[in-house]
């Protein structure tokens, strides 16, 4: 058995948890205690505000397990299939040398416990995943402050009234005196009727740009698709990495139409949203985790009749030998 130790992998381990829950906290805390949330005004006319209130069919429950729980089960089981599959292919392969087969049962010597290999790669993986999580919810939410555009269900759920310096009423009181000429205009000056809802529902109110829940599903969805088909690139898995990659794809669909079916978001907003999960996602995958990049390490002398050049591919970094 081959072991790597390394004095570093404390050091390491360390810093990347620390990064991660600042990041989190930072997102998902401070964040929204520093920005407030921009205050806009509306037109009485606004059809797309005059939709009634519904409560959602999703809760904060729901896009937890979906983010973070469902991912990261799905990348540990992928990476212990891929080093089973590895590990027999190395096993059986008649040009393994001592070397080969010791680097096929590497393990990393970690504060006196050898940890396999792929433990190690799950973790670099999983921590690129919550490293562009955290990104997205830091975007987001800064966009939703400093944006504030409001929900569908506006009207409904804040009542708006006139300040008293406009004679007070409803903003919107279409029986309203017409002298007021308050109801044809752009209304900047109102206040939400104070029994209408809890302040955390107001506040919600003005924050519909972009779909959060839209674009954590879509980031965490997209992430995983994009994992699926670097590491279960074998004609074996095809079949198993098509109906994942699709059911992912339903489950993120599934939640932006939810959203936009219980008027808690602009169907702009969900398209927003997704577009910046993926992006995301993408960023993370390919320029962060490095998934699709070869890279060529070096090339042996002629041995026999042959040359072997072999090179590492995908985020575990795995031989490819020609």
């Amino acid at each position: 058995m081959c072991t790597t130790p390394s004095s570093r992998l404390l050091l390491r381990l360390i810093i990347d948890v620390v990064i991660l829950i600042a990041l989190c906290c930072f997102a998902l805390i401070a964040l929204p205690k520093i920005l407030p949330t921009t205050r806009r005004g509306f037109f009485c006319s606004d059809a797309s505000l005059h939709y009634p209130y519904t409560a959602s069919l999703l809760s904060r429950v729901h896009i937890t397990i979906t983010v973070i729980a469902l991912p990261a089960a799905v990348m540990l089981v992928v990476e212990m299939l891929w080093a089973a599959v590895r590990a027999t292919r190395k096993s059986t392969s008649p040009t393994a040398t001592t070397a080969g087969k010791c680097s096929g049962v590497q393990r990393f010597a970690f504060i006196g416990i050898n940890i396999p290999t792929f433990v190690s790669e799950c973790y670099k993986i999983v921590g690129v995943y919550f490293f562009g999580l955290a990104l997205v919810l830091i975007a987001q939410s800064a966009t939703k402050h400093f944006v504030g555009r409001l929900r569908p269900h506006f009207f409904d759920v804040c009542q708006p009234q006139l300040l008293e310096t406009l004679g007070g009423g409803l903003a919107c009181d279409r029986s309203a005196s017409a002298a007021q000429n308050v109801t044809t205009g752009y209304i900047e000056d109102y206040e939400c009727y104070e029994l209408a809802a809890s302040a955390e529902l107001l506040s919600m109110a003005r924050q519909s740009f972009p779909s959060g829940f839209t674009a954590t599903v879509c980031y965490a969805m997209c992430f995983v698709i994009f994992y699926l088909q670097a590491r279960l690139s074998a004609s074996a898995f095809l079949m198993l990495k098509t109906l994942l990659q699709f059911g992912c794809l339903a489950l993120a669909t599934m939640v932006a139409i939810e959203r936009f079916y219980t008027h808690y978001n602009h169907w702009t907003d969900i398209m927003a949203g997704a577009f910046l999960g993926f992006s995301v996602a993408a960023f993370a995958t390919i320029c962060v985790a490095g998934l699709f990049k070869g890279i060529p390490i070096k090339s042996r002398k002629p041995r026999e009749d042959f040359t072997r050049i072999y090179g590492y591919y995908g985020a575990n970094r795995v031989a490819k030998y020609y």
